[in-house]
């Protein structure tokens, strides 16, 4: 799973349009995204992109959990 709350953050302070049409995918991959719905790898790479933040950063959670 990926963090939800960096995208939702996005989402309420920008909305679904503009992220949507600066990261060149849906607003129902936006909305999909922020509900932590699975997604393809490009598709959250360039939400991530469009957000400010790394990919890496959307996982950074995650990592830190398995490594507990």
């Amino acid at each position: 799973m990926y963090r939800t709350d960096l995208i939702k953050e996005a989402v309420e302070k920008e909305g679904l349009v503009a992220i949507a049409a600066r990261s060149g995918v849906s607003t129902d991959t936006v909305a999909r995204a922020r509900d932590g719905e699975n997604l393809s790898i490009k598709s959250l790479e360039m939400i991530a992109a469009s957000i400010g933040v790394k990919l890496s950063d959307l996982f950074a959670a995650e990592r830190e959990q398995l490594a507990a």
